[in-house]
Protein backbone atom coordinates (compact mmCIF):
# COMPACT_ATOMS: atom_id res chain seq x y z
CA UNK A 1 0.00 0.00 0.00
CA UNK A 2 1.43 3.20 -0.96
CA UNK A 3 -0.17 5.35 1.33
CA UNK A 4 1.71 3.19 4.46
CA UNK A 5 5.16 3.82 2.50
CA UNK A 6 4.44 7.05 2.46
CA UNK A 7 3.52 7.29 6.33
CA UNK A 8 6.57 5.35 7.27
CA UNK A 9 8.87 7.39 5.80
CA UNK A 10 7.45 10.87 7.07
CA UNK A 11 9.45 12.66 9.95
CA UNK A 12 6.90 12.16 13.14
CA UNK A 13 8.34 9.81 15.68
CA UNK A 14 8.16 6.21 15.33
CA UNK A 15 4.77 5.69 17.57
CA UNK A 16 2.58 7.61 15.62
CA UNK A 17 4.20 6.77 12.36
CA UNK A 18 3.39 2.88 13.22
CA UNK A 19 0.09 3.62 14.64
CA UNK A 20 -1.03 5.57 11.70
CA UNK A 21 0.15 2.85 8.96
CA UNK A 22 -1.35 -0.23 11.45
CA UNK A 23 -4.88 2.05 10.98
CA UNK A 24 -4.51 1.79 7.29
CA UNK A 25 -3.91 -2.05 7.70
CA UNK A 26 -6.99 -2.19 10.03
CA UNK A 27 -8.58 -1.07 7.14
CA UNK A 28 -7.45 -2.85 4.18
CA UNK A 29 -7.95 -6.30 5.90
CA UNK A 30 -11.34 -5.06 7.14
CA UNK A 31 -10.42 -6.20 10.74
CA UNK A 32 -10.29 -4.39 13.60
CA UNK A 33 -7.30 -4.16 15.60
CA UNK A 34 -3.96 -4.57 14.73
CA UNK A 35 -0.91 -4.53 17.16
CA UNK A 36 2.89 -4.96 17.12
CA UNK A 37 4.92 -7.25 19.71
CA UNK A 38 8.46 -7.92 19.99
CA UNK A 39 9.76 -11.38 20.27
CA UNK A 40 13.20 -12.26 22.26
CA UNK A 41 14.53 -15.60 22.74
CA UNK A 42 11.81 -17.28 24.31
CA UNK A 43 9.78 -13.85 26.10
CA UNK A 44 7.22 -11.93 24.48
CA UNK A 45 6.98 -8.42 24.54
CA UNK A 46 3.09 -6.91 24.38
CA UNK A 47 1.77 -3.87 22.16
CA UNK A 48 4.97 -2.40 21.77
CA UNK A 49 2.33 -0.20 18.82
CA UNK A 50 -1.23 -0.78 18.45
CA UNK A 51 -4.28 0.64 16.65
CA UNK A 52 -6.84 1.25 18.38
CA UNK A 53 -4.15 3.13 20.14
CA UNK A 54 -4.68 1.63 23.75
CA UNK A 55 -1.52 1.80 25.82
CA UNK A 56 0.24 -2.07 27.46
CA UNK A 57 -1.92 -2.36 30.49
CA UNK A 58 -0.72 -3.62 33.80
CA UNK A 59 -2.66 -7.07 33.34
CA UNK A 60 -1.05 -7.83 30.15
CA UNK A 61 2.54 -6.95 31.64
CA UNK A 62 1.74 -9.26 34.34
CA UNK A 63 0.20 -11.91 32.24
CA UNK A 64 3.08 -11.93 29.34
CA UNK A 65 5.88 -10.82 31.85
CA UNK A 66 6.37 -13.51 33.72
CA UNK A 67 4.96 -16.58 30.94
CA UNK A 68 7.33 -17.80 28.44
CA UNK A 69 6.38 -18.26 24.84
CA UNK A 70 6.67 -22.27 25.43
CA UNK A 71 3.89 -21.65 28.72
CA UNK A 72 1.68 -19.18 26.57
CA UNK A 73 1.59 -22.68 23.97
CA UNK A 74 2.45 -20.26 20.60
CA UNK A 75 5.74 -22.35 20.08
CA UNK A 76 4.43 -23.81 16.69
CA UNK A 77 3.21 -20.24 15.84
CA UNK A 78 6.69 -18.60 16.52
CA UNK A 79 8.62 -21.75 14.82
CA UNK A 80 6.38 -20.75 10.94
CA UNK A 81 6.95 -17.08 11.25
CA UNK A 82 10.70 -17.61 11.99
CA UNK A 83 10.23 -19.20 8.08
CA UNK A 84 8.46 -16.32 7.28
CA UNK A 85 5.28 -17.75 7.19
CA UNK A 86 1.82 -16.10 7.88
CA UNK A 87 -0.08 -18.06 10.48
CA UNK A 88 -3.96 -17.02 9.90
CA UNK A 89 -7.03 -18.30 10.52
CA UNK A 90 -10.50 -18.24 12.31
CA UNK A 91 -10.10 -19.15 15.62
CA UNK A 92 -11.37 -22.36 15.69
CA UNK A 93 -8.60 -23.45 14.03
CA UNK A 94 -5.78 -22.84 16.27
CA UNK A 95 -4.75 -25.61 18.65
CA UNK A 96 -6.21 -25.67 22.43
CA UNK A 97 -3.49 -23.34 24.04
CA UNK A 98 -2.84 -21.24 20.78
CA UNK A 99 -6.37 -20.30 21.14
CA UNK A 100 -6.38 -19.21 24.22
CA UNK A 101 -3.62 -16.84 23.45
CA UNK A 102 -5.23 -15.39 19.80
CA UNK A 103 -8.88 -14.49 21.70
CA UNK A 104 -7.82 -13.41 25.11
CA UNK A 105 -9.45 -9.55 23.36
CA UNK A 106 -12.55 -11.30 22.26
CA UNK A 107 -10.87 -12.03 18.93
CA UNK A 108 -12.95 -14.12 16.70
CA UNK A 109 -9.98 -14.47 13.79
CA UNK A 110 -6.48 -13.98 14.02
CA UNK A 111 -3.64 -13.19 11.91
CA UNK A 112 -0.03 -13.67 12.60
CA UNK A 113 2.75 -11.84 10.06
CA UNK A 114 6.32 -12.58 10.60
CA UNK A 115 8.70 -9.17 11.30
CA UNK A 116 12.35 -10.18 9.88
CA UNK A 117 14.82 -8.17 11.12
CA UNK A 118 18.01 -6.95 8.49
CA UNK A 119 20.15 -10.23 9.77
CA UNK A 120 17.38 -12.19 9.04
CA UNK A 121 15.42 -12.99 12.48
CA UNK A 122 12.16 -12.84 13.84
CA UNK A 123 11.88 -9.59 15.28
CA UNK A 124 8.36 -9.49 16.67
CA UNK A 125 4.69 -9.99 15.28
CA UNK A 126 2.17 -8.05 13.53
CA UNK A 127 -1.38 -9.16 14.87
CA UNK A 128 -4.40 -8.27 13.05
CA UNK A 129 -7.56 -9.71 14.72
CA UNK A 130 -11.27 -9.31 13.79
CA UNK A 131 -13.71 -9.70 16.61
CA UNK A 132 -16.73 -9.62 14.65
CA UNK A 133 -16.73 -12.98 12.92
CA UNK A 134 -14.40 -16.50 12.41
CA UNK A 135 -12.88 -15.64 8.86
CA UNK A 136 -10.47 -17.55 5.70
CA UNK A 137 -8.14 -14.49 5.49
CA UNK A 138 -8.17 -13.49 1.80
CA UNK A 139 -5.34 -14.54 -0.35
CA UNK A 140 -4.63 -11.19 -1.48
CA UNK A 141 -5.39 -9.31 2.10
CA UNK A 142 -2.17 -11.83 2.85
CA UNK A 143 -0.38 -10.93 0.34
CA UNK A 144 -0.46 -7.29 0.84
CA UNK A 145 -0.03 -7.76 4.72
CA UNK A 146 3.24 -10.02 3.43
CA UNK A 147 4.42 -6.67 1.74
CA UNK A 148 3.70 -4.12 4.08
CA UNK A 149 5.42 -6.64 7.00
CA UNK A 150 8.72 -5.92 5.19
CA UNK A 151 8.26 -2.39 5.01
CA UNK A 152 7.29 -2.35 8.78
CA UNK A 153 10.41 -4.24 9.18
CA UNK A 154 12.53 -1.92 7.40
CA UNK A 155 10.96 0.99 9.10
CA UNK A 156 11.97 -0.68 12.62
CA UNK A 157 15.93 -1.04 11.49
CA UNK A 158 16.10 2.29 10.40
CA UNK A 159 14.51 4.00 13.89
CA UNK A 160 16.69 1.42 15.74
CA UNK A 161 14.44 -0.80 17.60
CA UNK A 162 16.65 -3.17 18.35
CA UNK A 163 16.14 -6.57 20.23
CA UNK A 164 15.80 -6.96 24.18
CA UNK A 165 19.62 -8.08 25.33
CA UNK A 166 19.58 -12.05 25.77
CA UNK A 167 21.06 -10.96 29.29
CA UNK A 168 18.02 -8.99 30.44
CA UNK A 169 16.48 -10.82 33.28
CA UNK A 170 12.31 -11.10 33.93
CA UNK A 171 12.82 -8.34 36.94
CA UNK A 172 14.64 -5.71 33.89
CA UNK A 173 12.14 -6.44 31.45
CA UNK A 174 8.94 -6.26 33.84
CA UNK A 175 10.44 -2.45 34.83
CA UNK A 176 11.39 -1.48 30.77
CA UNK A 177 7.58 -2.63 30.33
CA UNK A 178 6.42 -0.34 32.71
CA UNK A 179 8.83 2.12 31.99
CA UNK A 180 6.76 2.30 28.83
CA UNK A 181 3.71 2.20 29.74
CA UNK A 182 4.70 5.44 31.83
CA UNK A 183 5.76 7.00 28.99
CA UNK A 184 3.47 6.18 26.59
CA UNK A 185 0.59 7.35 28.95
CA UNK A 186 2.36 10.68 29.96
CA UNK A 187 2.76 11.47 25.99
CA UNK A 188 -0.79 10.73 25.57
CA UNK A 189 -2.41 12.97 28.13
CA UNK A 190 0.50 15.74 26.82
CA UNK A 191 -1.26 15.13 23.08
CA UNK A 192 -4.71 15.31 24.43
CA UNK A 193 -3.99 18.65 26.63
CA UNK A 194 -2.38 20.36 23.81
CA UNK A 195 -5.21 19.21 21.79
CA UNK A 196 -7.93 20.42 24.28
CA UNK A 197 -5.72 24.15 24.49
CA UNK A 198 -5.70 24.37 20.81
CA UNK A 199 -9.19 23.46 20.30
CA UNK A 200 -10.49 25.39 23.37
CA UNK A 201 -10.34 28.85 22.25
CA UNK A 202 -12.08 27.89 18.87
CA UNK A 203 -15.11 26.03 20.46
CA UNK A 204 -16.09 28.57 22.94
CA UNK A 205 -15.93 31.31 20.89
CA UNK A 206 -18.95 31.32 19.15
CA UNK A 207 -21.18 30.68 22.01
CA UNK A 208 -19.41 33.64 24.19
CA UNK A 209 -20.00 36.13 21.32
CA UNK A 210 -23.71 35.42 21.01
CA UNK A 211 -23.92 35.81 24.31
CA UNK A 212 -21.89 38.89 25.38
CA UNK A 213 -24.20 40.11 22.11
CA UNK A 214 -27.53 40.08 23.13
CA UNK A 215 -26.91 40.39 26.88
CA UNK A 216 -25.45 43.62 25.85
CA UNK A 217 -28.37 44.29 23.51
CA UNK A 218 -30.62 43.95 26.80
CA UNK A 219 -28.02 45.97 28.68
CA UNK A 220 -27.93 48.70 26.52
CA UNK A 221 -31.59 49.12 24.95
CA UNK A 222 -33.89 50.11 27.81
CA UNK A 223 -36.66 50.33 25.87
CA UNK A 224 -37.10 46.49 24.60
CA UNK A 225 -38.58 45.99 28.24
CA UNK A 226 -41.75 46.77 26.34
CA UNK A 227 -41.07 44.53 23.45
CA UNK A 228 -41.93 41.37 24.61
CA UNK A 229 -41.00 39.26 20.78
CA UNK A 230 -37.47 40.83 20.96
CA UNK A 231 -36.62 40.90 24.59
CA UNK A 232 -37.62 36.87 24.52
CA UNK A 233 -35.87 36.45 21.27
CA UNK A 234 -32.77 37.80 23.54
CA UNK A 235 -33.15 35.43 26.26
CA UNK A 236 -33.66 32.84 23.84
CA UNK A 237 -30.29 32.98 22.16
CA UNK A 238 -28.93 33.57 25.59
CA UNK A 239 -30.52 30.27 27.11
CA UNK A 240 -29.57 28.14 24.02
CA UNK A 241 -25.93 29.55 24.28
CA UNK A 242 -25.37 29.05 27.55
CA UNK A 243 -26.90 25.36 27.13
CA UNK A 244 -24.39 24.85 24.73
CA UNK A 245 -21.29 26.21 26.90
CA UNK A 246 -22.56 23.73 30.10
CA UNK A 247 -22.52 20.53 27.50
CA UNK A 248 -19.57 21.28 25.86
CA UNK A 249 -18.04 21.92 29.25
CA UNK A 250 -19.69 19.06 30.91
CA UNK A 251 -18.36 17.05 27.33
CA UNK A 252 -14.70 17.91 27.95
CA UNK A 253 -14.46 17.46 31.26
CA UNK A 254 -15.59 13.50 30.93
CA UNK A 255 -13.56 13.36 27.65
CA UNK A 256 -10.81 14.06 29.60
CA UNK A 257 -11.59 11.49 32.25
CA UNK A 258 -12.17 8.92 29.77
CA UNK A 259 -8.68 9.83 27.65
CA UNK A 260 -6.96 9.86 31.31
CA UNK A 261 -8.04 6.54 32.33
CA UNK A 262 -9.04 8.70 35.51
CA UNK A 263 -12.76 7.88 35.05
CA UNK A 264 -14.78 5.54 38.19
CA UNK A 265 -16.81 2.95 35.71
CA UNK A 266 -19.74 0.89 37.59
CA UNK A 267 -19.55 -1.94 35.83
CA UNK A 268 -22.53 -4.07 36.76
CA UNK A 269 -25.24 -6.97 35.33
CA UNK A 270 -28.10 -5.25 34.20
CA UNK A 271 -31.05 -5.37 31.47
CA UNK A 272 -30.70 -2.71 28.86
CA UNK A 273 -33.83 -2.51 28.26
CA UNK A 274 -34.47 0.66 30.40
CA UNK A 275 -31.60 2.16 28.54
CA UNK A 276 -33.03 1.88 25.35
CA UNK A 277 -36.30 3.11 26.48
CA UNK A 278 -34.78 6.44 27.67
CA UNK A 279 -32.98 7.36 24.71
CA UNK A 280 -35.68 5.99 22.80
CA UNK A 281 -38.23 8.76 24.64
CA UNK A 282 -35.81 11.54 24.85
CA UNK A 283 -35.52 11.49 20.99
CA UNK A 284 -38.98 11.36 20.18
CA UNK A 285 -39.34 14.64 21.71
CA UNK A 286 -36.19 15.84 20.75
CA UNK A 287 -37.21 15.51 16.91
CA UNK A 288 -40.90 16.51 17.33
CA UNK A 289 -41.99 18.72 14.38
CA UNK A 290 -38.79 18.40 12.69
CA UNK A 291 -40.03 16.31 10.06
CA UNK A 292 -37.22 13.54 10.27
CA UNK A 293 -38.73 10.39 11.93
CA UNK A 294 -37.20 8.23 14.53
CA UNK A 295 -37.63 4.33 14.35
CA UNK A 296 -36.32 1.62 16.53
CA UNK A 297 -36.10 -2.11 16.68
CA UNK A 298 -35.87 -3.07 20.20
CA UNK A 299 -36.29 -6.32 21.74
CA UNK A 300 -39.45 -7.41 23.94
CA UNK A 301 -37.20 -10.00 26.05
CA UNK A 302 -34.66 -8.68 28.45
CA UNK A 303 -31.24 -8.03 27.69
CA UNK A 304 -28.40 -8.85 30.27
CA UNK A 305 -25.36 -7.47 30.02
CA UNK A 306 -22.54 -6.01 32.94
CA UNK A 307 -21.75 -2.64 32.15
CA UNK A 308 -21.81 0.57 33.47
CA UNK A 309 -25.42 1.59 32.04
CA UNK A 310 -24.68 5.72 32.58
CA UNK A 311 -21.84 5.27 30.32
CA UNK A 312 -23.96 2.97 27.65
CA UNK A 313 -26.66 5.89 27.32
CA UNK A 314 -24.06 8.63 26.87
CA UNK A 315 -22.96 6.59 23.99
CA UNK A 316 -25.91 5.61 22.25
CA UNK A 317 -26.71 9.45 22.84
CA UNK A 318 -23.88 10.55 21.43
CA UNK A 319 -24.34 8.95 18.30
CA UNK A 320 -27.79 9.61 17.86
CA UNK A 321 -27.05 13.36 18.42
CA UNK A 322 -24.45 12.86 15.41
CA UNK A 323 -27.22 11.32 13.50
CA UNK A 324 -29.23 14.31 14.31
CA UNK A 325 -26.88 16.97 13.32
CA UNK A 326 -26.48 15.44 9.61
CA UNK A 327 -29.89 14.36 8.36
CA UNK A 328 -31.93 17.04 7.45
CA UNK A 329 -36.00 16.80 6.88
CA UNK A 330 -37.32 15.05 5.41
CA UNK A 331 -35.61 11.74 6.92
CA UNK A 332 -35.48 9.68 9.18
CA UNK A 333 -32.86 7.61 11.81
CA UNK A 334 -33.07 4.45 13.25
CA UNK A 335 -32.22 2.60 16.78
CA UNK A 336 -31.52 -1.11 15.74
CA UNK A 337 -30.89 -3.69 19.35
CA UNK A 338 -29.72 -7.08 18.06
CA UNK A 339 -28.91 -9.36 20.75
CA UNK A 340 -26.51 -12.45 20.54
CA UNK A 341 -25.34 -15.04 22.60
CA UNK A 342 -22.34 -13.66 23.44
CA UNK A 343 -22.37 -9.81 22.17
CA UNK A 344 -25.44 -6.98 22.00
CA UNK A 345 -25.06 -5.28 18.53
CA UNK A 346 -26.35 -1.82 18.17
CA UNK A 347 -27.22 -0.53 14.47
CA UNK A 348 -27.80 3.16 14.70
CA UNK A 349 -28.65 4.21 10.99
CA UNK A 350 -29.85 7.82 9.10
CA UNK A 351 -30.02 9.57 5.77
CA UNK A 352 -28.35 12.12 6.38
CA UNK A 353 -25.42 14.03 4.64
CA UNK A 354 -22.93 11.10 4.73
CA UNK A 355 -19.36 10.99 5.36
CA UNK A 356 -16.75 11.16 2.78
CA UNK A 357 -13.93 9.14 2.13
CA UNK A 358 -11.03 11.47 3.27
CA UNK A 359 -13.01 12.33 6.51
CA UNK A 360 -14.29 8.79 7.61
CA UNK A 361 -10.71 7.48 9.31
CA UNK A 362 -11.05 10.76 11.55
CA UNK A 363 -14.68 11.14 12.97
CA UNK A 364 -13.48 9.37 16.20
CA UNK A 365 -10.47 11.82 16.88
CA UNK A 366 -11.20 14.56 19.03
CA UNK A 367 -12.45 17.65 17.70
CA UNK A 368 -12.75 16.40 14.28
CA UNK A 369 -16.06 17.56 13.31
CA UNK A 370 -17.50 18.99 10.17
CA UNK A 371 -20.74 21.30 9.70
CA UNK A 372 -23.90 19.41 10.46
CA UNK A 373 -27.59 20.33 9.15
CA UNK A 374 -27.42 23.72 10.65
CA UNK A 375 -28.07 23.32 14.15
CA UNK A 376 -26.78 24.94 17.03
CA UNK A 377 -25.13 21.86 18.64
CA UNK A 378 -23.26 21.11 15.59
CA UNK A 379 -19.24 21.19 15.27
CA UNK A 380 -18.46 20.47 18.44
CA UNK A 381 -16.40 17.41 17.63
CA UNK A 382 -16.43 15.38 21.14
CA UNK A 383 -19.52 13.31 20.97
CA UNK A 384 -18.27 10.43 18.30
CA UNK A 385 -14.51 10.67 20.52
CA UNK A 386 -16.57 10.16 23.51
CA UNK A 387 -18.54 7.30 22.15
CA UNK A 388 -15.18 5.47 20.73
CA UNK A 389 -13.78 5.44 24.19
CA UNK A 390 -16.69 4.11 25.74
CA UNK A 391 -16.97 1.15 23.39
CA UNK A 392 -13.27 0.81 23.84
CA UNK A 393 -13.66 0.65 27.84
CA UNK A 394 -16.30 -2.12 27.67
CA UNK A 395 -14.18 -4.28 25.49
CA UNK A 396 -16.39 -3.85 22.04
CA UNK A 397 -15.87 -2.20 19.01
CA UNK A 398 -17.42 -0.28 16.21
CA UNK A 399 -17.71 0.80 12.51
CA UNK A 400 -18.95 2.93 10.40
CA UNK A 401 -20.46 2.33 6.94
CA UNK A 402 -21.27 5.51 5.20
CA UNK A 403 -21.90 6.89 1.50
CA UNK A 404 -22.16 10.97 0.58
CA UNK A 405 -25.76 11.87 0.08
CA UNK A 406 -27.25 8.40 1.46
CA UNK A 407 -26.62 8.06 4.85
CA UNK A 408 -24.82 6.42 7.81
CA UNK A 409 -24.84 3.13 9.35
CA UNK A 410 -23.19 3.07 13.11
CA UNK A 411 -22.52 -0.51 14.30
CA UNK A 412 -21.56 -1.27 17.69
CA UNK A 413 -20.84 -4.70 19.20
CA UNK A 414 -20.78 -4.95 23.28
CA UNK A 415 -20.09 -8.27 24.44
CA UNK A 416 -22.32 -9.58 27.21
CA UNK A 417 -19.38 -9.90 29.58
CA UNK A 418 -22.18 -12.22 31.92
CA UNK A 419 -19.79 -14.34 33.41
CA UNK A 420 -17.50 -11.92 34.76
CA UNK A 421 -17.24 -10.97 38.42
CA UNK A 422 -20.04 -7.82 38.95
CA UNK A 423 -17.85 -5.76 41.70
CA UNK A 424 -17.40 -1.75 39.81
CA UNK A 425 -13.61 -1.26 38.50
CA UNK A 426 -11.86 1.84 37.63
Amino acid sequence: MKEVHEILHTDEDIRTRMTQALHLIVSAADATRASIMQVHDKWLFPRRFQYPADVVTSELIEHFGKLSVEELGITRILEDLKKDIIVAGPISDFESKEREFAERNGAKSVLFAPLISEHGNLWGILEITDHRTEREWHPAIKDTISTLTHEISKEIARSELQPMSSTTDIDVIELQLKQELMAAELEEINRWKDHVLSSFSHEFQTPLYTLLGFSKTLIENEELDGDEEIRHTCLHHIYEQSRRLEKLVNNMMFASRLHTKSIETNMYRIDLRNVFNSVKMLMEEKLEGSGVDFFTELPDASVMMKCDPEQIERMIQHILENAVNNTPSPGWISLKVQPEKDDIILMISDTGAGISEDRINRIFEPFYSAPGKGTSEAGVGLGLSIAKEIVDLHNGFITVQSTEGEGTVFTIVLPRNLGESVSPIR
